[in-house]
């Protein structure tokens, strides 16, 4: 806006997409480890990325899928566009991150490695920011690429007509969402979460966790992807140093090792209990 000849950017609290994107903090951050759960490097970038992702669900409608650029859920999204936009620029496409947010690898081309440092991006499309790949592990860079794994799980079940409506799809990403969050463990490894989902997915329906796991292959971390140590040493943000997720290596394959037993999920109460009832309480471990 211009006012008296002074430019003032636009005020970010009335831009949905940074309002959802920050609550979403505070849904992660309770949620996985009660406050203290993602103090780690890996956390940080899939805190950025559950954030990004709790935006579109607010942000995709059910009339998006009649737009012609659209088709089959192959758009793009952009998240905090509003407040950056400027005329002449293309906030609406790019937003504030390096690629829009596309299940179209010819629109988001990134995959589980664009999270390691050093990995250079694709240049077609031209990434906004970034391309030499040395700030991969840049909270915000590492949680795009986890964020846009999460939007190919919710667009493989928007695309399920034969199951789900619109607002059943989305009411469906919601709780697993939620549930994923929750079976979450603090300071987790990348494949950790992955398989918190997948857990949450295999729990309610095996068509959907079918979906799931084709979901994250397809950006590299199906079975056998190994994930960085979540522990390796933290960076100073402050002086722009940076995670490098070197561990990190990517499978593009739906294995029968992804598959997850409920049944075979059990509480050993071994190591420290109070009343060893097999039920985990507060304190015991």
């Amino acid at each position: 806006v211009q006012m008296k000849g002074v430019y003032s950017e636009r005020d970010s609290s009335i831009d949905g997409s940074i309002v959802s994107h920050e609550w979403g903090h505070i849904l992660s951050n309770r949620l996985i480890g009660n406050g203290s759960g993602l103090d780690h490097s890996p956390g940080g970038g899939m805190g950025e990325g559950w954030s990004d992702f709790n935006a579109m669900l607010m942000i995709v409608r059910p009339e998006d899928e009649t737009a012609p650029a659209n088709a089959n859920w192959s758009g793009t999204y952009s998240t905090g566009a509003p407040s950056v936009f400027a005329s002449g620029n293309n906030a609406f496409y790019e937003g504030i991150r390096r690629y829009p947010y596309s299940t179209d690898m010819t629109k988001n081309p990134l995959t589980f490695k664009h999270m390691r440092a050093g990995v250079a991006l694709p240049t077609s499309p031209a990434p906004v920011f970034g391309v030499d790949g040395s700030i991969n592990g840049e909270v915000h860079n590492t949680g795009e690429v986890w964020a846009n794994m999460l939007w190919e799980c919710y667009a493989a079940l928007l695309r399920d007509k034969s199951r789900f409506t619109f607002q059943q799809a989305q009411e469906r990403m919601r709780r697993y969402l939620v549930a994923s969050l929750k079976l979450t463990p603090p300071n987790p490894s990348f494949t950790e979460a992955r398989d918190a989902m997948l857990f949450a997915a295999y729990s309610s329906d095996r068509q959907d966790y079918d979906l799931f796991v084709t979901a994250f292959a397809k950006r590299g971390m199906g079975d056998g992807a190994t994930a960085s140590d979540p522990f390796e040493d933290d960076p100073d943000r402050a002086k722009g140093i940076y995670a490098k997720h070197l561990g990190i290596q990517e499978s593009f394959a739906t294995g029968a090792s992804l598959y997850i037993d409920p049944d075979s999920v059990g509480i050993d109460q071994s190591l420290v209990s109070c009343d060893s009832d097999g039920v985990l309480d507060n304190g015991e471990s």
